[in-house]
C-alpha cells in the first residue's frame, strides 16, 4: 500500500517530500517514511522529462484557452488562463534545474526563482514597466 509512496519518496518528488517535511499526518500504517536517496543521472533526467512534459504541456494548453475568451471580450477569463500558462512554465523549468516547485502561485516570486536560471526570462516575461522588473518588484 505504501510502495508509491516510498517510491516518490526516494525520488525525491516535491509533493511527498512536502507532505512529509512538514508532517501532514495523512495515515499511521506504524512504518517509517522513506527519504530521498541519491538518484543516478539517468533517474534524475528522466523525472526532468516526465515534469516538463506535463507542465510544459499544461502551459501551453493553458495559453491556448486564453485566446477564446479574449476573443468575446472576457478580459478577466483570458487573463487567468493567461496567469495559469505562466505559473505552469515556471512550474516546468523549477521541476527540470532544481527537481523542486515551491507551493505557490504568486507569478512574480516564481519568475525570481527562474530567473536564477536564465536571466533571460526577464525579456520573454515582460514586467509592467521598464523600470520594475522580476528582481525588484
Amino acid at each position: 500500500m505504501l510502495e508509491p509512496w516510498i517510491d516518490k519518496l526516494e525520488k525525491g518528488r516535491y509533493f511527498y517530500t512536502d507532505i512529509k517535511n512538514e508532517g501532514i499526518f495523512l495515515y499511521d500504517s506504524g512504518e517509517q517514511l522513506s527519504r530521498a536517496k541519491n538518484l543516478p543521472w539517468s533517474e534524475v533526467k528522466e523525472m526532468a522529462k516526465e515534469d516538463y512534459e506535463y507542465w510544459f504541456g499544461r502551459g501551453k494548453s493553458f495559453f491556448i484557452d486564453c485566446k477564446y475568451p479574449l476573443e468575446r471580450g472576457d478580459f478577466s477569463k483570458s487573463a487567468f488562463e493567461l496567469h495559469q500558462a505562466t505559473e505552469s512554465v515556471y512550474s516546468s523549468i523549477l521541476l527540470v534545474f532544481a527537481c523542486y516547485k515551491p507551493k505557490l502561485h504568486d507569478i512574480r516570486k516564481l519568475g525570481v526563482y527562474c530567473v536564477n536560471y536564465n536571466v533571460e526570462l526577464l525579456k520573454v516575461f515582460l514586467q509592467s514597466s521598464p523600470k520594475k522588473n522580476v528582481l525588484n518588484y
